[in-house]
């Protein structure tokens, strides 16, 4: 069974987070163990998951089967940011995958109002441009070398 590859610290913030914010859709940047781990607990096709690798996608798509996965560009950052398929508002926006900091740009495109995303790998320097992207924000674990930590942001602009 695929789990999500992040420290059991970042796995054990992001299972309180869904408990409390009970989510009706996400939306998550980078198909993996998270998806097959908490697809599940939103309604079917409410979970959308961009993926770039055709053979990961397909292995995941089998593996969690209420998700709605899609392809995401490989070479191009707007064109995984925005993949089509991405339709709506999300309650909760998952930021793990490639071109993570396109992502964040372009989510207050994506996130409902309340909502929250959750950038992972935060504290590494080359995310540090997205910060101020909303005005509200929690680093929710630190970076500890191993891991580089999972940040909370929200708030409309």
């Amino acid at each position: 069974m695929m789990t999500p590859y992040m420290p059991q610290q970042e796995i054990a913030v992001i299972d309180l987070l869904l408990y409390l914010l009970k989510p009706r859709r996400v939306l998550e940047y980078g198909a993996g163990g998270s998806t097959v781990r908490w697809s599940p607990l939103v309604a079917p096709g409410q979970w959308v998951t961009v993926e770039h690798d055709a053979k990961w996608f397909a292995l995941v798509a089998r593996a969690a089967r209420g998700a709605h996965v899609i392809t995401g560009s490989a070479t191009d950052a707007r064109d995984y940011a925005v993949a089509p398929g991405i339709r709506g508002e999300y309650d909760l926006i998952i930021v793990d995958g490639l071109f993570r900091v396109e992502c964040v740009q372009a989510s207050p495109a994506f996130l409902a109002s309340g909502g929250v995303v959750l950038l992972h790998d935060a504290s590494r320097e080359a995310y540090r441009p997205v910060w101020d992207v909303y005005p509200s924000l929690v680093h929710l674990t630190p970076g500890d070398g191993r891991a580089n930590g999972l940040m909370a942001m929200w708030g409309a602009r």
